[in-house]
């Protein structure tokens, strides 16, 4: 009997090395290695001890050569991921051979999304996951929260999980890491893996663009308003709404809804305690679908805890190398002391006695061009703190600019070398500016049912009048928007048809305005606007008029107002000072009315008076106009005759330099004729802003800015014009061209054969004269003696080569005057010339 030697293998074994196979199996060649079989592994049964039988002793076809259990044959069979001839864990090929140890599988191993901002998002992504080892897997953490993460389909293997982007609502690059945890089933081990997932938003071309970013505002606690600031927002989107702002900030939106956009942000309180400083943001929107543009204004406001306040000063403005007169308003002067400093730039000033607890009078220096600012004691709000601006003296250069209609004021803005003028025929503001040494027109501004214009005491608004509306326009940001600051609401007249139609401003935010009906005779309402709160106050019956004619002085100390309706009756004055409105002076019907710039005379219909109202001698009467120069020492007549246009100037008496605008003109849309100008009302105020005078109704009305209320006078003129002081004034009365001192005493007279117009220093009076052979410029001495007619002495003829007015027109064709900062020039104004005449 054959013998066996070597080993006992065990089944399965490996047996080509002449071991010995167990009992019940034998060697059997597999084709890829000698194994210890059983003997009944092959026959197609699955007999005890088997696991499969495939009737064959093949492996790789599902049931191993040796019909055991696949895994651990080390043969990779169908279902294997691995075979390492074992059945153990750990040493590289899983215990089910259906996983390579610590190996995963993340596919894709990075995520990326794109879309455009507002669109629908991309499609989502589905990652899936091989596990290292048999067990479960999930997500770690929580996603951003522009991506989705949801859990799909898992074996014990595998696992995999969709990616969905949520939002395209804003533009730009995103990323973050999705963090997966793996748990092996037979281990506490957990395996991380992180997938990087990126996503860009391509902007969309929505845009949303403020002019500025921040805006600040400064007031006294429990004092006035500080006035509204303008945004522009240039958008293309459907529209732009303001979405948030603190609730001390008031927005209004703009009428009109394409770009840019105009929005008025204004402090709608001063309650907060003094010291206190709020901060906010008012937050503006358009949208274009789903997509959305933001703009945020930060608004800083701060209160201050002094009673003690400045609000304008007047003049506002002087000429470079000569010395001024300031009038400082405000509140609470008298409670900073007996005495007082004003700091003017780095320059003090003092110490000085206020005039009142709302006045001081100082005098500054003279200065370089600049801007100085206006302290009082040392102090003040930097953000609200009134300005001295100082600018070059204007050119003297004869100019005649085709005009663009007839006008019925002139506002002439020495800051910026611009001519306002308002054509109400045409319902805009014409513009005639000084740039690269010569005078040019430039676009005018349309203001439907335009009446009056005017300069805000301070300079940086030019105030607007028309039928129903006081309107604001900034001259500082370039935008020229009218912003409605208060409107005529009540109108006890019904059909008449009440109406606004003159405006002047005193030095102290006080503005005059006085009424008309459209459609009946008789008196109606004159008003006190203020500019500060835009406050709005009917005065009592006293003080109604009948087409009022209205004056004020450049300084802003007084206003005169008289009604031609009754012949003579009495004025009314407003005191800026006392800030009250008063009857009482001399009756004077007041056709015209003109104040020097420190209401020291008052031309009124041909008489010049004092500030008081006391006749100092008079000019010839029945010319095309009268203007009062702004330093109350001459009257300017226009004319026109046979001889053509010229202005006649007449001397007057002193008066200091001052600031704003000062025009006389006949103005009838009729005929022309003498006869029509009997229903000529007037109104204008001195360029200092201290007195504004109105004519009408057989009065003649005087507003006083310092005592903030208005007088009343029986002067009653159909035009007048008011030097820059209201230290004279020149209005027609009594068939000549009277000049008038502050208080409306008659000082003298000068021709009235045309318009006059009242220097700013007070010194002078202009008088344009046209005639058949064309037209001149007089010019008259106010400080001079009067003749034996009472008639002021004419200095100056200055022929001119134009006229203001078509030729052909009536001599009594209206014009309007004015004439620049230190009265080296006056500009008159027709139907068809816009002239600059030198008159020094």
């Amino acid at each position: 009997m054959a013998s066996h030697t070597g080993c006992l293998h065990e089944a399965s074994q490996h047996c080509n090395n002449g071991g010995v196979c167990p009992p019940g199996s034998q060697c059997t060649d597999t084709g890829v290695a000698q194994l210890c079989i059983r003997l009944t592994c092959g026959n197609g049964i699955v007999d005890p001890g088997e696991v499969c039988d495939d009737g064959n002793n093949e492996s790789g076809d599902g049931c191993p050569a040796d019909c055991s259990e696949p895994c651990g044959d080390g043969v990779l069979d169908p279902g294997e991921v691995c075979d390492d001839g074992n059945r153990i864990d750990g040493d590289g090929c899983s215990a089910d051979c259906r996983a390579i140890d610590g190996i995963a599988l993340v596919s894709p191993p990075a995520v990326a999304f794109t879309a455009n901002e507002g669109d629908v998002p991309p499609a989502s992504v589905t990652v899936s996951l091989r596990l290292p080892y048999r067990g479960l897997a999930h997500v770690e953490g929580v996603p951003p929260s522009w991506l989705a993460v949801t859990e799909g389909p898992a074996t014990s293997y595998t696992a995999a999980f969709t990616l969905q982007v949520i939002d395209t609502s804003v533009a730009g690059r995103q990323s973050a890491n999705v963090r997966f945890a793996t748990h092996r089933e037979n281990s506490t081990a957990v395996d991380i893996y992180d997938l990087p997932v990126a996503y860009r938003v391509e902007p969309s071309d929505l845009t949303l663009q403020p002019t500025v970013t921040a805006m600040e505002f400064a007031a006294t606690s429990g004092g006035p308003l500080p006035p509204p600031q303008v945004v522009e927002l240039a958008f293309n989107g459907a529209a732009v709404t303001m979405v948030s702002a603190p609730s001390w900030i008031a927005v209004s939106a703009p009428p009109q809804v394409g770009s840019p956009a105009l929005f008025s942000i204004a402090v709608n309180t001063t309650v907060f305690s003094g010291g206190s400083t709020l901060e906010g943001d008012v937050v503006f929107t358009t949208m274009r679908g789903s997509v959305q543009r933001r703009a945020t204004i930060h608004v800083r406001y701060q209160v201050a805890v002094s009673l003690t306040d400045i609000d304008f000063v007047a003049p506002y403005v002087g000429v470079a190398g000569r010395g001024g007169t300031l009038r400082v308003r405000g509140a609470g002067f008298r409670s900073a002391g007996a005495l007082v400093t004003v700091g003017v730039g780095d320059v003090v000033v003092g110490q000085v006695l206020p005039d009142s607890d709302t006045q001081i009078t100082v005098s500054y220096p003279p200065l370089p061009e600049g801007r100085y600012p206006v302290t009082l004691n040392g102090s003040g709000l930097a953000a609200a703190r009134p300005e001295l601006v100082i600018v070059a003296p204007t050119p003297a250069v004869y100019q005649a600019i085709d005009a663009h209609g007839r006008l019925g004021r002139m506002v002439y803005d020495a800051e910026r070398q611009t001519i306002y003028g308002a054509n109400t025929l045409d319902h805009q503001i014409e513009r005639v500016a000084y740039a690269d040494g010569a005078w040019s027109k430039l676009p005018p501004l349309a203001i439907p049912h335009l009446t009056d214009i005017t300069m805000a005491p301070d300079g940086r608004s030019l105030i607007v009048l028309d039928e129903a509306a006081v309107s604001s326009i900034s001259l500082t940001d370039g935008m020229f928007t009218r912003v409605v600051l208060a409107t005529l609401t009540d109108d006890p007249f019904g059909s008449c048809g009440l109406f606004w139609y003159q405006i002047a401003p005193a030095n102290n935010g006080k503005m005059f305005v006085i009424s008309g009906l459209q459609n009946c005779s008789g008196v109606s309402p004159a008003y006190i606007f203020d500019l500060r709160d835009h406050s709005l106050d009917q005065l009592g019956t006293r003080y109604w008029t009948d087409n009022g004619t209205v004056g004020c002085s450049a300084d802003g100390s007084r206003i005169y107002v008289g009604d031609p309706s009754y012949w003579p009756g009495p004025m009314i004055v407003f005191e800026s000072l006392s800030n009250t409105t008063v009857r009482g002076f001399p009756n004077i019907s007041g056709y015209s009315i003109s104040v020097s710039g420190d209401a020291s005379r008052v031309i009124i219909d041909g008489y010049i008076y004092s500030r008081s109202l006391t006749q100092l001698g008079g000019v010839p009467y029945l010319r095309n106009g009268a203007l009062m120069s702004q330093d109350s020492t001459r009257a300017y007549i226009y004319l026109f005759d046979s001889t053509g246009d010229h202005l006649q100037i007449f001397v007057a008496s002193r008066l200091t330099t001052c600031s704003g605008d000062t025009l006389s003109h006949l103005y009838d849309t009729l005929d022309h004729s003498v006869q029509a100008l009997s229903y000529f009302s007037y109104f204008t105020g001195s360029a200092d802003g201290s007195r504004i005078y109105a004519s009408g109704n057989g009065r003649l009305a005087v507003f006083d800015s310092l005592s903030s209320t208005p007088v009343s006078s029986n002067l009653s003129m159909w035009y007048l014009t008011v030097s820059g002081d209201a230290s004279r004034l020149i209005g027609d009365y009594n068939g000549s061209l009277h000049v008038f001192d502050r208080s409306l005493g008659l000082l003298g007279k000068v021709p009235i054969h045309g318009v006059a117009l009242a220097s700013r220093g007070s010194r002078r009076a202009f008088l344009y004269v046209p005639d058949s052979a064309g037209a001149h410029l007089e010019i008259y001495d106010l400080t001079a003696a009067l003749d034996e007619s009472g008639f002021y002495p004419l200095i100056k003829t200055v022929i001119l080569p134009d006229t203001a007015n078509s030729p052909g027109d009536s001599i009594y064709a209206p014009v309007a005057m004015t004439s620049s900062l230190d009265d080296a020039a006056v500009f008159i104004s027709g139907d068809s010339k816009l002239l600059v005449v030198p008159v020094n």
